[in-house]
């Protein structure tokens, strides 16, 4: 019998060791100030070590080695028999890290046998700010422990696998540690040409805006790019028109390619596809991506602090480095592009970009100067229809029947002013013509069938 191929299992990620504290940087901004100091110099997370024993956990669930949890800094010095109960848990997910901390805030920290006096002291004076979490505080626990490292994931693919492990180096600085490191003066991030985003921009925009330029490059619109569905017309641009395009899957697919037309569109539409790229994308590193989450309530109070226009004004900026610049368009960038051709065909390719991008640059003055002219003529179109509209106003057209409304008031009779035996059109002094075919027909008409008029 042959037998059927095992389907693959999707490979995980590695699983980190080590031991860390849960403090970040922008805590006090959402948590309380007992939260604050338990985080900070109470509590650690550590993953389990084939070698660490489980005294003092009184879970249900006995962990595996690789799963992270929770302990008290001062009972894990503790010499073997005289750790308490209650002082080492292990969360389910990452959900349970603030329930886990909390209940040590409640249950064991008041008792603590290995506590400092001083550290006591601080503690008790601090009871009763520990405010329970509301949604954004709660959303904050998640993210900030994910730009520390961990993860949803159990230690092993196993059924029966359970708990949060370490996907990260936990001592290695995430995304956005290096963003902080870079505000104190440090140079983490190299600048090249290719980069649209620059050190100095910090304080134009928000720092979750800036890692995330930092994760696209500027790009040129090639045949592949061209969209053969219904309504792709539209989206189609030029050979060598500028765009920007995934730093880890350009090379590999035709996805997270953007050619924006305007620096409005690129500050509406392309920048929100940028993020839900970069949000799904496979080959964006993990902890990229827990750095994006966290520093998105970091932008919350970001933006109170920048003016109203700040986003228009950077993509603004982004845009013309893109386009006017053009800084990074270098023979570098020509290989990037066509990974398969020699040296000599990529300066032919820049030739051709340039001799594309000069062409399109005169017809682009061409088409604006008949959109100029266009709109001068119709403005004046409009204007001259207006006045004869104006003129014809309360002129009878020729062929047209004329109506009560076209008749002046001044002209016009009523049934008691109309003398018996006579035409009301008799009653207009001014019209002799019609007086006389009124006659006409009021001798043929006998007197006894008037006409009526009503008005």
């Amino acid at each position: 019998f042959l037998r059927s191929p095992k389907k693959a299992r999707k490979k995980q990620s590695i699983v980190y060791h080590g031991c860390v504290r849960l403090t970040k940087a922008d805590d006090a901004r959402w948590l309380s100030q007992m939260q604050c100091y338990v985080r900070s110099e109470l509590v650690e997370v550590f993953s389990l070590g084939k070698d660490n024993g489980l005294e003092g956990y009184n879970g249900r669930k006995d962990p595996e080695p690789g799963q992270v949890g929770i302990r008290c800094v001062f009972c894990k010095s503790l010499p073997e028999g005289e750790k308490p109960q209650g002082c080492m848990a292990f969360p389910e997910s990452l959900s349970q890290i603030h329930t886990k901390v909390t209940d040590l805030i409640r249950l064991h920290f008041p008792s603590c046998p290995g506590m400092p006096d001083d550290t006591k002291a601080t503690f008790r004076s601090l009871r009763g700010f520990g405010a329970k979490a509301d949604d954004d505080a709660q959303q904050y626990w998640i993210d900030a422990s994910r730009d520390i490292g961990l993860s949803d994931l159990p230690p092993s693919s196993y059924a029966k696998s359970w708990g949060i492990t370490f996907r990260k180096d936990p001592l290695q600085p995430s995304p956005a540690d290096d963003l902080d490191r870079e505000s104190a003066g440090a140079e983490v991030f190299k600048t090249t040409k290719s980069s649209l985003v620059k050190p100095e921009d910090r304080g134009m925009c928000t720092d979750h805006v800036m890692l995330l330029l930092r994760q696209v490059k500027p790009c040129l619109f090639k045949t592949s790019d061209r969209r053969g569905a219904p309504g792709a017309r539209g989206r189609d641009r030029a050979l060598g028109f500028p765009g920007l395009c995934c730093r880890y899957c350009s090379s590999k697919t035709t996805l997270g390619r953007y050619f924006p037309l305007t620096a409005k569109n690129l500050t509406d539409n392309t920048a929100n596809s940028i993020q839900g790229h970069i949000a799904s994308c496979s080959r964006v590193p993990e902890e990229v991506k827990s750095s994006l989450s966290y520093l998105m309530h970091r932008s919350t109070l970001q933006k109170s602090e920048l003016s109203g226009s700040w986003k228009k004004t950077f993509f603004k900026l982004i845009w013309d480095r893109l386009h006017l610049e053009r800084a990074w368009n270098t023979q570098e960038e020509g290989k990037e592009e066509d990974t398969t051709s020699s040296s000599d065909v990529e300066v032919k390719l820049d030739d051709e970009s340039q001799e594309v991008d000069s062409e399109e640059e005169d017809l682009g003055e061409a088409m604006g100067a008949l959109i100029k002219a266009a709109a001068i003529w119709l403005s004046d179109q409009e204007n001259s229809s207006d006045s004869r509209s104006r003129a014809m106003r309360g002129r009878i057209v020729p062929g047209q029947k004329r109506t009560l409304s076209a008749i002046s008031p001044s002209t016009t009779t009523t049934a008691k002013e109309v003398a018996p035996g006579e035409s009301p059109m008799d009653s207009s002094p001014g019209d002799t013509s019609n007086r006389s075919r009124a006659r006409g027909a009021s001798a043929s008409v006998p007197t006894s069938k008037r006409r009526r008029v009503h008005f």
